[in-house]
């Protein structure tokens, strides 16, 4: 054997030997692990430690501005509650931010008679410039009565509904200070008597203050005769009603609104069967039907006094709490119920669902997708008119609507006009 074939030999020796010791480790060696972490939604969902604990007295952040939005520093502020009759609960100046703080409280007493699982607390906030304008605000802070009967999203729905930010934006009008009139002790007397403290140098005398509770519509569905409806709603859920203001004689107005809560109990808020009635000569079985719940009114009427010189009359109606739901009835007909229903299959409609005895299930659960709104959806009576007020739905993600069809009917459901607003109905 040649010099180079031993050394050619020796090579693939050597390289056999290490190669078996390289196989033969790698047999003792730890097996390497590989995995994927996946969180699943449900388990992040129903995993309370991510759910924000709801402070028993949420913090309300007020701020001034003037009408180029600068902050205005030493702006007067009062807070009154008009969910009760405790009248002032804060009173301070704002600070160089033009603002100031406060927290919102609700007695045991109020939260227990909650008819649903949040409470809210609605307070008036009063404020006067530095340069003696006058400007008045309403805000509702929601409280939870039991965070164990609500949903992980619905407190989180809940969390980022109270924190509120209350801004009032001043017009730039001044007045000069009160002048000191000299008055008789008799004059003095009736001022003391009728008169209270709004903020800053402002009173309100003569006062007249009612709670009245009216039915307010808060919701509407589509609904055929042999099929039911149930339709909840959960803590977060709301509606947003306008605030009426009235000055002197002018007309009423809206000035800004207040969003209450909608949910009236833990369960099924409304479960409504479907109906044939004569609509004119006609008899109709594919109708609509108007959802309504009490709701609770401040009415409050004085004279404003700076210093003690009048300055006008103001007239306002506050919604301010959520009695309970409402047996109230309101059927009437709808041009795009009872389409025709081969053409509503046909996806002619919109995409449609079917429920019954030719669907895939006897019920469907749906919920609106986008807000929507009713004009007049209440009307309070006071003593110089009816204020009537729009309502605006507020729990595209916090509500349910569930049809059932009655055994051996078929039904079908459409969104006609692809908004998310609305289900219309149609029978098989």
């Amino acid at each position: 054997m040649t010099k180079n074939a031993r050394f050619r030999f020796t090579t693939l020796f050597l390289l056999a030997i290490l190669l078996m010791s390289s196989t033969a480790l790698s047999a003792f060696a730890e097996p390497e692990e590989s995995f994927t972490l996946v969180e699943s939604p449900e388990s992040a969902d129903s995993d309370l430690s991510n759910v924000p604990d709801l402070s028993d007295e949420p913090e309300v952040v007020v701020e001034s501005l003037d009408k180029n939005g600068k902050p205005v520093e030493n702006t007067d502020v009062v807070v009154k509650s008009l969910s009760d009759d405790s009248g002032i609960v804060f009173t301070g100046k704002t600070d160089k931010k033009g603002q100031i703080r406060f927290k919102s409280k609700v007695s045991a007493e109020q939260i227990a008679s909650a008819p649903g699982n949040a409470a809210d607390a609605v307070y008036e906030i009063w404020f006067s410039s530095p340069d003696n304008e006058l400007s008045r605000e309403v805000v509702a802070v929601p409280h939870i009565k039991d965070r164990g009967k609500a949903e992980p999203n619905t407190l989180k729905e809940l969390e980022k509904s109270r924190k509120k930010l209350v801004k009032t934006i001043f017009k730039g009008e001044k007045k000069a200070p009160p002048k000191k009139e000299k008055q008789t002790a008799g004059q003095v007397q009736t001022l003391a008597l009728v008169c209270e403290p709004l903020v800053g140098m402002y009173k309100a005398c003569n006062k007249t203050d009612t709670t009245t509770s009216h039915e307010t519509k808060i919701g509407s569905f589509n609904v055929s005769s042999n099929e039911t409806v149930a339709f909840s709603m959960t803590s977060s859920a709301k509606v947003t009603i306008n605030i009426g203001y009235k000055k002197n004689s002018d007309p009423w107005t809206y000035n800004g609104a207040v969003s209450l809560s909608s949910d009236t109990s833990t369960t099924v808020d409304y479960s409504v069967p479907g109906t044939c009635m004569y609509i004119g000569s006609s008899m109709q079985c594919n109708l609509t039907r108007d959802v309504y719940a009490w709701y609770k009114y401040r009415y409050q009427k004085y004279d404003v006094y700076y210093g003690n010189t009048y300055e006008w009359t103001e007239n306002s109606v506050t919604p301010i709490e959520l009695n309970g739901s409402s047996v109230k009835e309101n059927w009437y007909s709808n041009g795009n119920n009872g389409k025709p229903y081969a053409d509503v299959t046909a996806s002619k409609y919109g995409a449609p669902f079917v429920i019954g005895n030719k669907g895939t299930s006897a019920s469907t659960q749906k919920s609106y997708t986008s807000e929507r709104s009713f004009t007049a959806g209440v009307s309070v009576s006071t003593p110089i008119g009816t204020f009537n007020s729009d309502v605006v739905t507020a729990y595209k993600s916090a509500h349910s609507i569930k049809w059932t069809a009655g055994a051996g009917y078929t039904f079908a459901h459409y969104d006609m006009d692809n908004t998310g607003r609305n289900w219309y109905v149609t029978k098989g």
